[in-house]
């Protein structure tokens, strides 16, 4: 799989405050101290709906997708534990065999994965077990995301889930399909990526 790759390194100098400067073949141009680009974190609930034309929130999938393709949100980021859960998912509805047109998507839109190293997995452990504790009901992943978020600097999240969204400056999915001009919902009634 050649879907652009976060690994643990430029964690670990994201981490460390290392990270000076993108690499050549990034397509972001360089950033000034302190300055951040936009990007947009994709939760399993949008990719998942995404993938499932039966689901409920397809069309809002749809409307997403269209707006983080067409630059709306910057740079788009899935986390690797979101990728985890939208293949268990899939396979355990059987429908195994939307995988992998969904990764051959991810792959050409040139989606990012963040591989979650282990200082953001224990912060993100800590925060799932006080959000238990708070009635807050955060998953691990979920956690990771918002972890992960501060550290990247992401400010916008696509998910249907609002507590997960309350974590965020902004947040899209839910009922997106409904904000978009009346010719891009008609194109994404009919429109379909090959499952």
């Amino acid at each position: 799989m050649s879907i652009h790759c976060t690994g643990s390194r430029r964690a670990r100098a994201l981490l460390e405050g290392r990270l000076k400067k993108q690499t050549e073949s990034s397509p972001r141009p360089s950033r000034k101290k302190g300055e951040c680009f936009p990007t947009i974190l994709i939760d399993t609930g949008v990719l998942y709906a995404f993938a499932d034309k039966n689901d409920e929130h397809n069309l809002d999938a749809k409307a997403t997708m269209l707006r983080v393709l067409t630059g709306g949100f910057g740079s788009p980021i899935v986390i690797d534990y979101v990728m985890l859960e939208v293949i268990t998912l899939l396979n355990q509805r059987k429908l195994s065999t939307t995988i992998r047109p969904l990764v051959e998507f991810l792959k050409e839109n040139r989606f990012e994965m963040f591989f979650i190293p282990e200082q953001i997995f224990s912060e993100a452990l800590e925060l799932t077990i006080k959000s238990e504790q708070q009635k807050r009901f955060l998953s691990l992943t979920d956690s990771s995301q918002i972890v992960a978020s501060k550290i990247l600097k992401v400010r916008t999240i696509a998910t249907f889930d609002s507590t997960l969204a309350s974590f965020f400056q902004a947040c899209i999915g839910k009922n997106y399909f409904d904000q978009l001009s009346e010719k891009e919902r008609d194109s994404l009634s009919k429109a379909r990526y090959d499952q």
